[in-house]
């Protein structure tokens, strides 16, 4: 067994593909194409399609594919994402949602990274936006979707420890960001397992966290081998103009996660990286910030309290990525309404300003 909990020799796929779907079929089908036409050997990789539906029809085609099915009636992610490691073969995961999709030389390029480093546990790769249609994406004009930008600084390894401190560069990168990008050893899975049944929607954060607090080591790659549908059903898509709808989205969305959060940023202070830990109390911190944004007024005294934590936190990853919206906070505790709704038009808020 290597460091990063592979078995050479042993029998069996080498990597797994665990594709999760909920209550939607209308992608899943291209979602396993891109996998079934990846350029590694089909006989080195499994497919894994954890869904909590049936549909006969497809179904049979999934089965025609190679896919091994798994149903379960788990809604959140975190529980198909545990469903899909507890019933996989492979020595490598790699994770796809049921939207997006693989370039063919994303499997081959994974495998490659891993044999050439015994010590990886953690792989993010970048990723392009994609519409409806498969399509690359173009903003429309006068559109309100905020997109993350995904800088390409260059492929960054981290080991050892404090790995946080070299993350600063890596803002743009949002490495912490999209489960369709990642990739874990088997035993970086198998220490996030029991902590996937706890977190619903943020397990893209987790596996990232779970990859800084281990002794292992961290590669954010520079290619480009996703690409992430953006379409009217996914969670990055809230747009339209009324801007109080998107914001009050926004604060609904962080509701949603904050136990997400905290139990991330439990597994953050369990780590004797002190700035590991750091970085897990400033995903909170942000989180609140964000939650709050909606209607400061009855929160004034919070936020405030709040942001006097951000010096004490300004060197982590967390701050670093969020800079602007912790400063424009500030901005946005003593400005009027209207003001406050041209902030708001400003900075576009969606879901993919969250971070994870």
């Amino acid at each position: 067994m290597t460091p990063n909990g592979t078995a050479p020799g042993v029998s069996g796929p080498r990597i797994s593909v665990i594709i999760t779907a909920h209550s939607r079929a209308d992608f899943l089908r291209s979602a396993v194409s891109s996998v079934v036409a990846q350029s590694l050997p089909s006989s080195e990789y499994e497919i894994v399609v954890v869904k909590n539906f049936e549909e006969a029809a497809l179904d049979a085609w999934l089965g025609a594919a190679g896919a091994r099915l798994i149903r379960t009636d788990a809604g959140p992610l975190g529980a198909k994402i545990a469903a899909g490691i507890e019933h996989s073969r492979g020595s490598l995961l790699s994770f796809l949602e049921d939207d997006d999709r693989f370039e063919p030389t994303k499997l081959e390029a994974i495998a490659s990274a891993f044999d050439q480093d015994p010590t990886l546990v953690f792989v993010h790769n970048r990723f392009r936006y994609v519409d409806e249609a498969g399509r690359p994406y173009a903003q429309p004009a006068g559109g309100t979707r905020a997109l993350r930008r995904v800088g390409h600084p260059g492929t960054v390894v981290l080991s050892g420890s404090p790995k946080d401190r070299r993350l600063g560069p890596l803002a743009s990168q949002h490495p912490d960001f999209n489960c369709s990008s990642m990739t874990v050893s088997r035993a970086l899975a198998e220490r996030a397992r029991p902590l996937l049944d706890q977190v619903k929607f943020a397990v893209d954060t987790l596996l990232f966290y779970c990859a800084l607090a281990s002794d292992g080591t961290l590669r954010i790659d520079e290619r480009i081998l996703t690409e992430y549908r953006l379409h009217s059903g996914n969670v990055s898509a809230v747009t339209g103009g009324n801007l109080e709808e998107v914001a009050e989205k926004k604060r609904e969305h962080a509701e949603l996660i904050r136990n997400d959060y905290d139990v991330i940023r439990a597994l953050a202070r369990s780590v004797r990286d002190r700035q590991v830990s750091a970085s897990g109390d400033a995903l909170v911190l942000v989180h609140r910030i964000y939650s709050r944004l909606r209607d400061p007024a009855p929160h004034r005294q919070a936020m405030l309290r709040d942001l006097l934590s951000v010096p004490r936190l300004q060197s982590t990853y967390v701050v670093r990525t969020n800079l602007a919206v912790v400063l424009g906070s500030v901005f946005y505790l003593f400005a009027p309404h209207t003001a406050r709704r041209r902030y708001l038009q400003a900075t576009r808020l969606s879901r993919d300003e969250v971070p994870g």
